[in-house]
This record gives C-alpha cells, sequence and structure tokens, in this order.
C-alpha cells in the first residue's frame, strides 16, 4: 500500500510547488498615452526577477512603469520640431522611460490589466531588464530626468524608427505574457490596444 501511494503522492507534491508559478499571481498595466504605450509592472515582481534593476534606487513605490523610446525625442522638453519625423524616419538609438507609479488606475490615458503568472512576470521582467544598455548588470547609463512623475531615461539596446517604434516594443513584451493577442500590426498605439482589449475583454478600460 505504501509504494503505491507514494506514487499518488509525488505528482501530488510536484503540482503544489508548482502553483504559484502557474496561476494568475499579479496583473501587469499597459498604458497608452497620446501615441505610446508602456508597461506597468509590480515592483515586487521587477526585483525579484531583475535585482540588478534595484541599482535604478526608486522610491519605494507599488509599481514601475518601463517604455522604450527614442533617445533624442522621448521625455527630451528640448526637442526641435522636427525631432519627432527624424525619429520616424531614420534609425535612431533608444532609451528606456523608468517611472516609480504608486496606483496605474490613476493614470492618464487608456489603461488595460492583464492578469499573470509569477513565471510569466519573470520572462519579461528578464527581457526588460536586457533592454537596458550596460556594461555590466547594476551600471546603468541614465540621461535625463524630468519632474513630471519622477520619470528617469536610460541609455538602452536597439535602434528606434517606423518599424520598430514603442508600439512594437511593448507588443513584443506582452509576448512573455503568452498573449494571445495578434500584436502583429502594432505600429499605432490605438491599434495595440484594440487587439489587448480583445484578448481580455472582462477587463475594464477608463478614458
Amino acid at each position: 500500500m505504501i509504494a503505491p501511494f507514494r506514487t499518488l503522492l509525488l505528482p501530488l507534491l510536484i503540482a503544489l510547488l508548482l502553483l504559484p508559478l502557474t496561476t494568475h499571481a499579479a496583473k501587469i498595466y499597459v498604458q497608452h498615452e497620446a501615441l505610446h504605450t508602456a508597461l506597468i509592472i509590480p515592483a515586487q515582481f521587477v526585483y525579484r526577477s531583475a535585482p540588478e534593476l534595484t541599482s535604478l534606487d526608486l522610491p519605494p513605490v507599488a509599481y514601475i512603469r518601463f517604455g522604450w523610446g527614442d533617445a533624442y525625442y522621448y521625455g527630451n522638453f528640448d526637442r526641435h520640431s522636427g525631432a519627432g519625423l527624424t525619429a520616424l524616419f531614420l534609425p535612431t538609438s533608444s532609451v528606456m522611460e523608468v517611472t516609480p507609479i504608486e496606483d496605474p488606475q490613476l493614470l492618464p490615458g487608456n489603461i488595460l490589466a492583464i492578469p499573470a503568472t509569477a513565471m510569466q512576470i519573470h520572462n519579461l521582467m528578464i527581457e526588460i531588464s536586457a533592454t537596458f544598455s550596460r556594461l555590466y548588470p547594476e551600471q546603468l547609463f541614465e540621461l535625463r530626468r524630468t519632474g513630471i512623475e519622477n520619470r528617469r531615461y536610460y541609455r538602452a539596446n536597439g535602434n528606434y524608427h517606423l518599424f520598430n517604434n514603442c508600439n512594437h516594443w511593448t507588443a513584443q513584451r506582452l509576448h512573455f505574457l503568452d498573449f494571445r493577442a495578434n500584436t502583429f500590426n502594432s505600429m499605432l498605439a490605438g491599434s495595440l490596444m484594440k487587439r489587448v482589449a480583445a484578448a481580455i475583454p472582462s477587463v475594464p478600460t477608463h478614458p
């Protein structure tokens, strides 16, 4: 009787151990503001999966927003009038925006919430951390800060252009959540958000 019991017990123990990794642990938020989209992640998962990002030295908050964009245009209030066109049609260097967020639901723009497992968030954070340009894991190159929401901008990997813009970046990271929305046509923020909303119809949005 003992041997069959052990045979049944082992799969049960394995299932219990894997349960936190395969059940929805938290919500990831997608924010759409103007022409831009960004991802908002619970801070505890950020530091747990990417401890090297503690070097960001952010104030203690519940969430952290990550966005990717053109190095000159994104978050730069001294940009010239043609900076937007240059960013679209000529490959340029890129930056990562990092902003401490207390409550995503109080942010401007359109907000969508995607339930995610601990493992999905872990995979997503590994990819987000890899977007930062660095010489070694803890060394991040801060380029500028703004007084708006305490936003910070860091040197990032990848070239920004019309066919690889901030919304493409967001769509590609959603795939690390095993997200099934069709994000192929994600050049425009509105198109991407419609596809995300269609895949999670029960999740409310606010204007």
